[in-house]
């Protein structure tokens, strides 16, 4: 794929627009809790509601997209943009409204919107469901993990059990190391700690986590491309590189149908094939012929 100069200007301006409020806006938030919390009271209300928007996407979304990609592959993603709607929702009629009581935290606007005796019930319920239930579908997910590691450990006579974990991108690193922890201690005789996008994390990682480690080295994503010996230097005992053969293969698959299409047939391309005689040998064809003949020949032969 090759991007057009268009594609540059697109890409450039969405960068521009998530970035240029924060800058513009950011420095003032340690001033005072106002400024924290409701950046002064003074950016418009459409700019207060995106923000939002994208506080929620970024606390909880990850969580859901991972779980969403497990069970229904990407195209399962269509899914969650019926979030869209309630996102709009929160922009255009709910970000003036919030801005005009004059709250700062969502607690204080609870106060209001449920205040009185009448509303003590839903007060109440709705800090069980949040409080209680929400936290408790958290922590059971990472309980869960480690009972399935804890049982795992129990029924496996030679299996080697490395526990993932994606956690460093939605909680951080305290997140990733406190439940490689636990599931070590369930059991797990190696981590696999994903999404670390530079170095230092991985390097952190390491001195944090006393196990075996296994790092994973996927091309054109945000882990920069290392050598083993350097993954080796930040502590790490094993490394995969899961895509990269189909990569390579995808490349040349590419080339030689652009080859076809160019030539009308495969005659320039044959050079950079493998042979019958080279995949023969890379099996170690002969060797099974030679196993099954022995396995005939050892059939006794029938009496008369």
């Amino acid at each position: 794929m090759q991007l057009a100069f268009i594609d540059w200007v697109i890409a450039a301006l969405c960068l521009l627009i998530c970035f240029a409020p924060a800058f513009f806006v950011g420095r003032r938030a340690g001033k005072n809790t106002t400024e924290f919390f409701a950046s002064g009271r003074s950016v418009p209300w459409w700019l207060g509601g995106l923000s939002m928007v994208a506080t929620t996407f970024s606390s909880d979304t990850p969580n859901l997209v991972t779980d969403i990609v497990r069970r229904n592959g990407v195209a399962g993603n269509w899914v969650w943009w019926a979030f869209v709607l309630t996102g709009m929702s929160t922009v255009f009629f709910y970000a003036s409204l919030w801005r005009r009581s004059g709250v700062m935290t969502d607690l204080e606007f609870y106060e209001i919107r449920y205040s009185g005796q009448a509303a003590s019930f839903v007060r109440g319920f709705r800090a069980v469901y949040l409080g209680f239930f929400f936290n408790c579908m958290i922590m059971a997910t990472v309980n869960l993990a480690a009972a399935k590691i804890a049982a795992a450990v129990k029924a496996r006579r030679d299996l080697y059990i490395i526990a993932r974990t994606d956690a460093a991108d939605a909680e951080g690193m305290d997140g990733a190391v406190a439940r490689a922890k636990l599931y070590r201690e369930a059991g797990a005789d190696a981590i696999f700690p994903e999404a670390l996008t530079n170095a230092e994390m991985f390097r952190e990682f390491a001195r944090r986590v006393k196990a075996p480690l296994l790092a994973n080295m996927t091309e054109f994503g945000r882990t920069p491309v290392f050598a083993a010996s350097e993954f080796q230097d930040m502590g790490y005992n094993m490394v995969i590189w899961p895509a990269s053969a189909m990569r390579v293969a995808a490349k040349a698959q590419e080339e030689l149908y652009a080859a076809i299409k160019r030539d009308g047939g495969t005659h320039n391309m044959l050079p950079r094939m493998q042979t019958r005689k080279e995949l023969f040998a890379v099996l170690g064809y002969s060797d099974y012929e030679k196993l099954d003949a022995s396995l005939v020949a050892s059939v006794p032969p029938e009496q008369p």
